[in-house]
């Protein structure tokens, strides 16, 4: 089992979800927004604090993430904790950052399935 927190735009939520629901069905723990984050919390130190307890960080990568200033303070932060980035492209056109470019990249939830499978 994988804990893994998912990095994505508000605008994708409905991407993301359907990330999750498949990736909780093969018994792997999601960190997500601010779901996962108590009244009061802030995602930052909800963040920070899961850090500590993930195996990998998957960033949905779509216009709206690209235009984010949250997608480079996490990339930056779980490179920096050696935590696996998995990008998910939501847009096959879509060019990645350059510090995901050498990374393998997923862009249907079926290879993802695939990835984190036990």
């Amino acid at each position: 089992m994988s804990k893994i927190l998912i990095s994505y735009s508000l605008t994708d939520s409905e991407i993301a979800d359907d990330i999750v629901r498949s990736l909780v069905k093969q018994k792997n723990e999601i960190i997500r927004d601010v779901r996962d984050a108590s009244w009061g919390e802030s995602i930052e130190l909800k963040v920070d604090k899961s850090f500590s307890q993930i195996t990998s960080v998957l960033i949905v990568i779509s216009p709206a993430s690209l235009n984010s200033q949250w997608m480079p303070y996490v990339i930056g932060f779980a490179t920096g904790r050696g935590k696996t980035v998995i990008p998910f492209i939501t847009e096959e056109s879509l060019e990645l950052p350059a510090d995901l470019k050498s990374l393998p990249s997923f862009s249907e939830i079926v290879q993802i399935e695939k990835f984190f499978q036990s």
